[in-house]
């Protein structure tokens, strides 16, 4: 994967207001809603104490729970298969296909599969896979990534998609959601039926059972997932929880972050393979293992993939998924993608933060990700140094902050300097590089008189 350019994708997508207000009109659509429904459950705040406290014991004896999962799982009919790396997970389902002869594949919504880049390489093996997530199916048609964990065309119009639908599917035009709906779902139901096998992500393996879990709106994963006799779910290592009974709190809280439902429509668990059918769990690392060695990325694979922090970052709401060039965007998005691609990939990535907190605040499982954005900061200027322009700004502000003489004459001659970038009572216009800054943000003027000048009148007067 070639080095993600954040900052030539932002100026893109900054210069396209469609994609703009498309999104931050979803995404407060989405923060509403989860607000009015998290109102109305009570024991929101303890569900995700129990979900966390689940999660912590999953990564305090990791393998322990993925052998007792296998095992259970193995118990169950499944064929459990396990992949260290991309390549290895997409030459295992090559091989069940070509044992099966599969030329058609039906699919639910799977970012891992999207991780792994699996639809390229079954198209060059000459294997049909089509999406029927209507999002999913979107962006297939539109030969795009997601742009969003969940939602994966959030930053598509209608006119957009009815455009597209009609210019590549042959669909008569309209922008009549319903309309656009009922054609995808007549486009795509023959291929439920004439499919060799289908795929599926999982949302949840429980250990203690040995099922797997795929949670779904649309019904499409349930089509996809039993008409086929055969069925392959790709999965991360990380979607472990240890026990049935922890089931029902992630449940609660997973559909309330992400689209602020109570619950999602469907709930499909799968713990057995019925007569006639075979039933595969393709098991994935891809750098799941090395983050879980990891002291502080290991606190991200508690991630249950709910998309709440995209909503309320203020960098997504600007710009949408696609700026962060991978599969996983939004502050955890980031993280996964330094994780899994690479320092020299993702670099770029964890200074796509305000550092704001509102993640954190909004994640169902309390990760703390503006800590962990700031330890990868860390790491990007201990391997390459940060700007020379930057260093430079930061040791003159420790100059200035740390000798009260320096302090006092530059907040002075900034002070009256300040009036010829002020305008309507904002600074708009610093010059060299705090431009950048002010190209896009105002800054509140710099008050006439400094807190020391302050204290010492209100001293006097008192």
């Amino acid at each position: 994967m070639e080095r993600i350019d954040f900052y030539e994708n932002a100026r893109r997508i900054l210069a396209n207001p469609v994609i703009v207000n498309a999104v931050q009109k979803a995404t407060s659509h989405a923060l509403a809603k989860r607000l009015d429904t998290i109102s109305r459950i009570p024991d929101f705040e303890s569900l995700r104490d129990k979900a966390r406290a689940a999660k912590e014991e999953i990564i305090s004896n990791f393998e322990d729970f993925l052998e007792k999962f296998k095992k259970n799982a193995t118990r169950n009919g499944f064929i459990v298969h396990e992949a260290k790396d991309a390549k290895e997970a997409k030459d295992i389902v090559y091989e069940i296909f070509s044992n099966h002869n599969v030329k058609t594949v039906v699919s639910s919504k799977s970012m891992t599969q999207e991780e792994i880049e699996i639809n390229p390489f079954l198209e060059s093996k000459g294997i049909v896979k089509y999406e029927t997530d209507l999002g999913e199916f979107i962006i297939q048609t539109a030969k795009q990534k997601p742009s969003h964990i969940t939602a994966p065309a959030i930053h598509m119009t209608r006119k957009e998609i009815a455009q597209l639908f009609h210019d590549k599917l042959g669909m008569e035009y309209t922008e009549d959601p319903e309309e656009i709906t009922y054609f995808a779902r007549q486009f795509l139901r023959e291929k439920y039926f004439k499919a060799d096998a289908g795929m599926s992500g999982a949302n949840f393996l429980i250990a203690d059972t040995g099922s797997f879990v795929v949670v779904e709106n649309e019904g499409n994963a349930r089509m996809s997932t039993t008409l086929p006799k055969l069925h392959v779910a790709v999965t991360g290592i990380e979607k472990l929880i240890p026990s049935i009974k922890d089931f029902p709190n992630f449940i609660k809280i997973l559909a309330p972050s992400s689209t602020g439902q109570h619950q999602t429509v469907y709930t499909n668990i799968f713990s057995t393979v019925g007569r006639g059918r075979e039933v595969h769990i393709v098991l994935i690392d891809n750098g799941r293992r090395k983050m879980l060695a990891d002291p502080v990325l290991r606190e991200a694979l508690m991630c249950i993939r709910c998309g709440g922090c995209s909503n309320v970052c203020p960098i997504f709401q600007l710009l949408g998924g696609h700026a962060y060039g991978s599969v996983y965007s939004g502050p955890i998005g980031i993280i996964w993608t330094y994780a899994i691609f690479g320092h020299s990939v993702a670099r770029d990535l964890p200074f796509a933060s305000t550092l704001c907190g509102a993640c954190h605040e909004i994640c169902p499982v309390r990760i703390n990700i503006p800590k962990i954005l700031l330890h990868l900061r860390h790491r990007v200027v201990e391997k390459e140094g940060g700007p020379f322009a930057e260093r430079l700004l930061v040791e003159l502000w420790e100059k200035v902050m740390t000798h009260p003489t320096v302090n006092k004459f530059g907040f002075r001659i900034a002070s009256k300097a300040q009036v010829f970038f002020e305008r309507d009572r904002k600074i708009r216009c610093l010059p060299w590089i705090l431009s950048r800054w002010t190209e896009w943000k105002d800054i509140d003027p710099i008050p006439g008189k400094s807190f020391r000048e302050l204290w010492k009148e209100r001293q006097k007067n008192s």
